[in-house]
């Protein structure tokens, strides 16, 4: 069962809206793959800025969870802390070494307080979005719902101690508003150091070996945060991931340095049976159709494990997890390049991890095998030096590792069958130079489905930001890949053939941020984007552009007004670009522009008192070179389409 990693975009810019700030993550997911949207790291996010760390009382484990932070500049604020007292303030921690930038970043997620009373709050959001145009699925009425698309959701607690959250989803041409249901509870007892935690939840230990949730940072403008996960244990899930999350009971002890964990889940999955065996188990959870109806829910998926964890001074610890999982139907035995795909019912995991820290390092590394037989193993280092900073990462994952809840760093998120070795640097040269830069060499020694044979790759990036001055910064990305890949071509007979490559795709991306006050900022963005292909010499070199104008204006306090205009031209599939969006608050939504036209869209949001915030967002994109959208059930008539989405939320 394929996993949904964060793969995202080439372009990305995820602000979220808080505080009246832009939040830009842009730097952790610069990937190559669409998608809709990915809600448990805003989720994340906004919860962080609802209930910020308080930096007298953050542990190093809390403020590393912050991907802007690294584990040592999380020891530092801590052994700082230790030394000179409590904090009196957060611009404080610009007289920690190396941290100026990263206190710009995490600003929002951090406070100094006093300790106050617990009090009960509660909020929700919803959320509707349509489509003007109607889809084939629905002209032909092979949808069994609407075209909307619905979303409600609702958090609550009394501070630590109690919370829980609730969340109802419909996808468009779904009929049921609750066909995604998710919710859960959970129990802090008061001077105890317990968790119970009922209903949805995920887990993330060690480097995502064994059990990771359903996201992970990938390969972008940052080269350091990706390849470093960290996780938080076991966690309440309350996103649209579909299929991601487990369903049960989990429970967690703290014992001075020592964290014990256990837990029980039975979900049900979509999937297709023949004669009472498992053929597959889709993941994208929609149930439109009859066909993915008659899908829906039967397979059902029991899981159990425990995992421990033994604490060392500041921020060293070493680890072991496990998971048994076992299915009411078995999966079919694979053969060929796919024998060693998952078979049977049953199967386990189990993995050792460590990480240890300083001041200026941090080693880290987890290895795990499965009832297969087959082992997986990760290991790497950081070195921290404030104005120059490195990771490298070394990974092999066996062709027999066979796991379904594993997520760790890789190319694919299919955690098997690759080995590489990545490394990556971030050095400030002066106060307003930054150079970035990572490489990441990896192999694929058996061969599958889409590769008959071995295959290899290496990805580069290379990035300089330059504050030209004190409200306009340059950004210059160069990016390029090199990956075997196989396409069907015919013989001189018409039969089918493999055709496999190593085309190179290069990425050149020129920016400037111009934000002359804290209300109002512009982006200009060009994006190329190169192919050469090496089959013939007529199709050795293309390239597309992408150029886009973006606004964000805090027009007055609590009213917000984004926008952008892209023009784009891509002449092949190949040379296809993404972008990421401004978008509702809380919503992620990757755009990715094929062909030759141009996008447009406006975000409006209207934020009253605190207590409650309304958003609109409309979006065209118009297609020079076609006549219809979409494939399938989902094609469209005509060169242009046309999204409506509202979103409400409040606060008690």
């Amino acid at each position: 069962m394929k996993r949904v990693g964060i793969k995202s975009a080439i372009i990305l810019l995820i602000s979220i809206f808080v505080q009246g700030q832009d939040i830009d993550v842009e730097t952790f997911f610069d990937d190559f793959q669409e998608s809709k949207e990915f809600t448990d790291l805003v989720e994340y996010l906004e919860t962080l800025a609802q209930h910020p760390l308080d930096l007298n009382q953050a542990s190093v484990e809390q403020l590393s969870s912050l991907p802007w932070i690294s584990t040592p500049a999380a020891v530092r604020i801590v052994e700082y802390r230790l030394k000179q007292g409590p904090f009196q303030n957060v611009q404080e921690l610009g007289s920690i070494s190396g941290l100026s930038v990263e206190m710009e970043r995490i600003r929002p997620f951090i406070t100094v307080k006093k300790r106050q009373r617990k009090v009960f709050l509660l909020q929700g959001r919803h959320r509707i979005i349509n489509k003007t145009e109607n889809a084939r699925g629905y002209v032909e009425q092979k949808y069994a719902g609407s075209k909307s698309r619905f979303y409600n959701r609702f958090k609550g607690g009394n501070g630590s101690s109690v919370q829980f959250g609730a969340l109802l989803e419909k996808d468009p041409g779904e009929q049921r508003i609750d066909d995604l249901a998710i919710g859960h509870v959970l129990w802090r007892p008061q001077k105890v150091g317990a968790q119970v935690l009922a209903g949805h939840f995920t887990g993330e230990f060690g480097q995502g070996l064994t059990l990771w949730g359903p996201y992970r940072l990938s390969k972008g403008s940052d080269p350091l945060a990706p390849a470093q996960q960290r996780g938080r244990g076991l966690v309440p899930a309350l996103s649209t991931a579909e299929n991601a999350a487990l369903y049960g009971l989990a429970l967690s002890e703290k014992m001075g340095q020592v964290e014990l964990y256990a837990f029980s889940s039975r979900n049900t999955r979509d999937a297709r049976l023949d004669s009472g065996v498992l053929l597959s188990t889709p993941v994208s959870g929609l149930h439109r159709t009859k066909s993915e109806l008659a899908a829906e829910n039967r397979a059902v998926e029991r899981l159990y494990g425990g995992a421990g964890i033994c604490r060392f001074g500041k921020a060293a610890q070493i680890g072991a997890v496990m998971i048994t999982s076992q299915w009411n139907y078995p999966f079919r035995q694979q053969t060929g390049v796919d024998q060693y795909e998952f078979s049977g019912r049953f199967n386990r995991a189990a993995s050792l991890f460590y990480d240890v820290a300083g001041a200026n390092y941090r080693c880290f590394g987890e290895v795990a095998r499965s009832s297969s037989g087959g082992w997986a193993a990760t290991s790497g280092g950081v070195a921290d030096f404030s104005d120059i900073r490195f990771i490298f990462l070394w990974r092999r994952y066996g062709r027999n590792f066979q796991n379904q809840h594993a997520l760790a760093f890789g190319e694919k998120d299919d955690i098997r069958n690759e080995s590489g070795f990545y490394f990556g640097l971030r050095w400030r040269v002066q106060r307003q130079t930054l150079v970035s830069f990572y490489s990441d060499f990896y192999r694929f020694p058996w061969p599958g489905s889409s590769l008959p044979m071995p295959g290899s790759g290496q990805e580069m990036m290379a990035m300089l930001e330059q504050k030209m001055s004190p409200f306009i910064t340059l950004h210059l990305r160069l990016r390029s890949e090199v990956k075997t890949t196989a396409t069907i071509d015919k013989d001189l007979f018409g039969n089918p053939k493999a055709l496999v490559t190593n085309p190179r795709k290069t990425y050149a991306r020129l920016q400037i941020d111009i934000q002359p006050t804290k209300r109002f900022r512009l982006r200009n963005r060009i994006e190329l984007s190169f192919l050469r292909s090496g089959i013939t010499a007529d199709q050795d070199r293309t390239y597309g552009i992408m150029m886009y104008q973006d606004l964000s204006w805090m027009v007055l306090p609590g009213l917000r007004l984004q926008s952008r205009w892209t023009l784009f031209d891509t002449p092949s599939y190949d040379l296809r670009l993404y972008q990421f969006e401004n978008d509702l608050p809380g919503v992620m939504r990757i755009k990715m522009l094929s062909g030759r036209g141009s996008r447009w869209y406006g975000v409006l949001t209207c934020k009253w008192k605190k207590k409650m915030q309304i958003s609109l967002k409309f979006d065209r994109t118009s297609y020079d070179d076609r006549d219809a959208l979409g494939s399938g059930m989902e094609s469209i008539e005509g060169a242009q389409e046309h999204l409506l989405s509202l979103q409400l939320d409040w606060r008690l």
